[in-house]
C-alpha cells in the first residue's frame, strides 16, 4: 500500500489563479498515463469524486488527436 501525495495547491486555488487548463490537463495525466484511481485524484486535489469525473468526461468528448497523444506520452 503506497500514500497518497497532496498537491501544495487545491482545486479551488488553481481556479482562483485562473489556472483551470492547468489543472484539468494535470486530472487528465494522472487518470490516464499513471492510471490513479479517481478518488485518489480527487484527494490529492482536494476536490470532489464527480470533479474529476466531470473533467475525464469532457476531455473524452472534447479533446483532439492531438492532446490526447501529447498526454499519453
Amino acid at each position: 500500500m503506497y500514500s497518497i501525495i497532496k498537491d501544495i495547491m487545491s482545486y479551488k486555488s488553481y481556479c482562483k489563479n485562473n489556472q483551470v487548463h492547468s489543472i484539468c490537463l494535470r486530472v487528465v495525466g494522472h487518470r490516464i498515463r499513471d492510471g490513479d484511481k479517481i478518488g485518489e485524484i480527487a484527494d490529492r486535489y482536494s476536490m470532489h469524486r464527480n470533479t474529476v469525473r466531470n473533467i475525464m468526461t469532457l476531455y473524452e468528448r472534447n479533446a483532439s488527436e492531438e492532446l490526447r497523444k501529447k498526454i499519453v506520452s
